[in-house]
C-alpha cells in the first residue's frame, strides 16, 4: 500500500529516501523489460578507465527518453509517478533527464553523492524504477537515511560499510525515490544477468540544471563535463 502523499513528504524530508514496493505492476513494466532486454544485447559500454581508477564505480549507461523511445518516455509520464513527485518537490519541478544504468557481472556503484552543492534547496530526486527483481547478488541498493542532511560524503573505502546504512532489494515494480544528497551505492553484481535501474532524474523548479555537474564520491569528486578528478 502505498502511503499517503503527505507521509511520503515527511518521510523523504526526514530520511531522504522513500522506498515503494510494488507501484507499477508486472504488465506496466512489460514493454520496457523488452526494451531493456534489446539494449543489453549491444556491445558493453562503460566510463573512461581513469573515472573508474578513481571513483570504483562502473556502469554502462543509456539516455531512452532523449533517444525517444516510447515505453520509456510513457513510463516517465505515468500519473502515479507524476503525483508523488510534485506531492515531494510541489509544482512546477523540472526534468533532469532519463538515465538507465546498466550493472554486469563483477561491477558495482560506488559510495556517493550525485551533486556536489551544499545549498539546501540545490538538489535532485533520483526516481529509481526496478523493472525486475534485483537480489543483493545482482546488486543491491545501500543508502543512509538522514545523511542528505550530513554535509558531504566522508572519505573511505568504496563499498565500505557506513553507520545507519540500510541495504534494499528491490522486487519487480520498486519505486526507489532518493535525494541526491543522501549517501548511496550498489553493491556488486555477482550474477551472470545485467542489473537495470531506470533514472526519471527531476528537482526543484528553481535549483540549476547544472546540479550533476560533479559527482562525490568517497574517494575523489568527479567533474562528468571535464571528465577529470577534481579533488
Amino acid at each position: 500500500m502505498i502511503p499517503s502523499l503527505t507521509e511520503l513528504t515527511s518521510t523523504f524530508e526526514r530520511d531522504g529516501a522513500i522506498v515503494l514496493p510494488g507501484f507499477f505492476s508486472v504488465d506496466e513494466l512489460r514493454a520496457v523489460n523488452a526494451q531493456l532486454d534489446a539494449y543489453a544485447q549491444q556491445p558493453a559500454m562503460s566510463r573512461t578507465s581513469v573515472f573508474q581508477e578513481k571513483t570504483y564505480t562502473d556502469t554502462q549507461t543509456w539516455h531512452p527518453v532523449e533517444d525517444g523511445v516510447a515505453s520509456l518516455t510513457e513510463l516517465m509520464n505515468h500519473p502515479r509517478l507524476l503525483d508523488v513527485t510534485e506531492a515531494i518537490l510541489g509544482a512546477g519541478y523540472q526534468p533532469q533527464g532519463s538515465l538507465v544504468m546498466l550493472t554486469r557481472q563483477g561491477k558495482a556503484q560506488a559510495w556517493h553523492q550525485d551533486t556536489a552543492s551544499s545549498n539546501p534547496s540545490e538538489f535532485i530526486v533520483n526516481r529509481l524504477i526496478y523493472p525486475r527483481d534485483t537480489s543483493r547478488a545482482a546488486g543491491g541498493l545501500v543508502f543512509v537515511p538522514g545523511s542528505h542532511r550530513m554535509g558531504e560524503i566522508p572519505r573511505g573505502g568504496p563499498q565500505d560499510p557506513i553507520p545507519g546504512e540500510r541495504l534494499i532489494e528491490p522486487r519487480a515494480g520498486t519505486l526507489a525515490l532518493v535525494h541526491s544528497r543522501c549517501f548511496h551505492r550498489v553493491t556488486p553484481n555477482q550474477t551472470t544477468d545485467p542489473r537495470f535501474s531506470i533514472n526519471f532524474r527531476v528537482r526543484p523548479a528553481n535549483a540549476p540544471d547544472d546540479l550533476t555537474r560533479v559527482g562525490v564520491y568517497r574517494t575523489a569528486k568527479w567533474d562528468f563535463k571535464k571528465a577529470e578528478q577534481v579533488s
